[in-house]
């Protein structure tokens, strides 16, 4: 019996949601420039240019490579990239918060609670 664990990297690549990609590719990305990857998913986000890197590579008649150059030029994010960016900066900035319930049965406990927080009150700067 064989059993098989994982899968191919182009399978998984797939798998993922625009959002993890997103990340993903802003981890990469955030290395180059030696940013961190929250900084470069605001600056897509925002709209703002972001240095790309490509080879622009010369022909001759038959088809044949004459010259390759690495160029770096300005990318500038079309509107749905700019969107996933900002849901994927989302927990950077805007972390979900809990909220905890307290119930409080008698009113000794009340009095206790307000002296606390009086007491907390009085500790802090005006």
């Amino acid at each position: 019996m064989v059993v098989r664990y994982g899968g191919s990297k182009v399978e998984k690549e797939k798998s993922l949601n625009s959002s993890k990609r997103v990340l993903k590719q802003a981890r990469e990305e955030s290395i180059k420039d030696n940013i961190l990857p929250h900084e470069w998913l605001l600056r897509v986000m925002l709209g703002k240019p972001v240095k790309q890197c490509k080879y622009q590579i010369t022909y001759n008649a038959q088809g044949n490579e004459i010259h390759r150059e690495l160029i770096e030029e300005d990318y500038y994010a079309d509107f749905e990239t700019r969107f996933e960016a900002a849901k994927a900066a989302a927990p950077f900035f805007a972390p979900k918060h809990s909220f905890v319930q307290s119930r409080i049965d008698s009113k000794s406990e009340a009095d206790q609670v307000i002296e606390a927080l009086k007491d907390i009150a009085g500790k802090l700067p005006v």
